[in-house]
């Protein structure tokens, strides 16, 4: 059984179909199940508006895909999402 992304467990745990973010995002299925499975990264525009529909931050978003990590020597700062889209 192949293991689930991260992405995949926090739209499962909201009870959501890939279909329903993809519809909610206004992306195909098929794109938001290749970001999903780790096999595409989106632009902002579309990974902002999956982030919304799964009900989490952009942030979060970006740290489910594995594409940055939580700074954990910024207090009272979230992660480095920001940095990341600077570069």
């Amino acid at each position: 059984m192949k293991k689930r992304t991260k992405l995949a467990e926090i739209r499962i745990s909201k009870g959501l179909l890939q279909k329903d973010v993809a519809r909610a995002a206004g992306v195909t299925r098929v794109f938001y199940t290749q970001i999903e499975n780790g096999s595409r990264l989106p632009s902002l525009k579309p990974a902002k508006a999956m982030a919304d529909a799964l009900g989490i931050s952009l942030d979060d978003f970006f740290v489910a895909l594995g594409v940055t990590k939580r700074n954990s020597s910024i207090q009272g700062s979230q992660a480095t999402t920001t940095e990341a889209v600077n570069q």
